[in-house]
């Protein structure tokens, strides 16, 4: 990939970078980071761009974020159904965004084709990425278990799976140990954070203070349109000044009567993931847009609300009229 013309290169990184973060979080910033910086130095911008966007974009449907969990616990929606109307979302806006980059064509003379070698190991890695979702939606449907657990149990069969086929398996146990001596330790910050986070949710909602919007006659798309807008600027506006969005979520939440104004609960989950790609993605403060600010080497304002600005309205009024759809034909 190292050698693709950079006209194309982009592409293959937008995928790349969407593909791992779907799985592993902020560890394939750091991945894509650290093969690829030296490629996309004539334009640390749009490398910028493509590590932050990418990563963000896989909270609105990817089971391995904490978002999903918590859009499961705020409104009792199918995992399965936010799943798929998350992923296919995605998918078209990745699509978008790729088509921007595919319009100038190459020189001919660059063109790298890939080799057989190449086309095989993409192959496996499509197919693993399949059945793996694959995997968490259909347990998820057909069982009783909690989804947390189902996705625990799946990353570890098929992580160990991936390793004994491809004869890793001592790289395995490696990075196994490296995970629980080192790895764990570094996350307990965010463990903590979650869990005080939880607490203070729970104790918002027993004190029943709730915020009662008035219901529309025959349920109005335009106020549900207007409430996933208004949902998600208020979250984004607050997480720009370095406040959590999962604190401006738990609160909204445990304070406004979202079922009284026409909302599904599974459009309401979506309505909570897409706030937390939008604020991820334009939040000087998130953890990603740190991250892709050293890579890159700019300011973490410079690559949440400059570089992803524009962006994240377009998401966001896409986005809306989507959900508002959805709703109107589940409703």
């Amino acid at each position: 990939m190292r050698e693709i013309p950079y006209e194309r290169l982009s592409p293959m990184l937008i995928i790349s970078n969407f593909i791992l973060c779907s799985f592993i979080n902020v560890g394939g910033i750091r991945v894509i980071g650290e093969f690829f910086a030296d490629s996309m130095k004539r334009s640390p911008v749009t490398f910028g761009a493509i590590l932050s966007r990418s990563f963000s974009s896989a909270a609105f449907w990817s089971p391995y974020f904490s978002a999903f969990s918590i859009a499961i616990a705020y409104s009792s929606s199918s995992p399965a159904l936010i799943l798929g109307i998350g992923l296919f979302f995605t998918i078209i806006v990745l699509l978008f965004w790729i088509a921007s980059f595919l319009i100038n064509k190459p020189n001919e003379e660059n063109l790298v084709t890939f080799s057989k070698n190449d086309i095989l190991t993409i192959g496996i890695i499509i197919f693993y990425f399949c059945l793996l979702v694959i995997s968490v939606v259909l347990l998820s449907h057909f069982t009783n278990y909690d989804v947390i657990l189902i996705i625990s149990l799946v990353s570890i069969v098929f992580s160990f799976l991936w390793c004994v086929v491809f004869g890793k398996f001592m790289s395995y146990l490696r990075a196994l140990k490296k995970f629980v001596t080192k790895d764990l330790l570094n996350i307990r910050e965010e463990a903590f954070l979650f869990i005080s986070i939880g607490f203070f949710a729970s104790t918002l909602m027993n004190i029943s203070w709730e915020i009662h919007l008035p219901t529309l006659p025959g349920n109005s798309p335009f106020f549900v349109f207007l409430f996933i807008i208004l949902f998600n600027l208020v979250v984004v506006a607050i997480a720009i000044t370095g406040v959590h969005h999962l604190v401006t979520i738990t609160i909204i939440t445990a304070t406004v009567d979202w079922e009284n104004i026409g909302v599904v609960p599974v459009i309401y989950a979506m309505t909570i993931l897409l706030a937390w790609w939008l604020s991820s993605m334009i939040s000087p403060f998130s953890p990603p847009n740190m991250i892709t600010a050293r890579i890159v080497n700019r300011t973490p304002f410079y690559v949440g609300i400059y570089t992803n600005g524009l962006f994240g309205i377009y998401v966001l009024i896409g986005a809306a009229i989507y959900l508002t759809i959805i709703n109107s034909i589940l409703s």
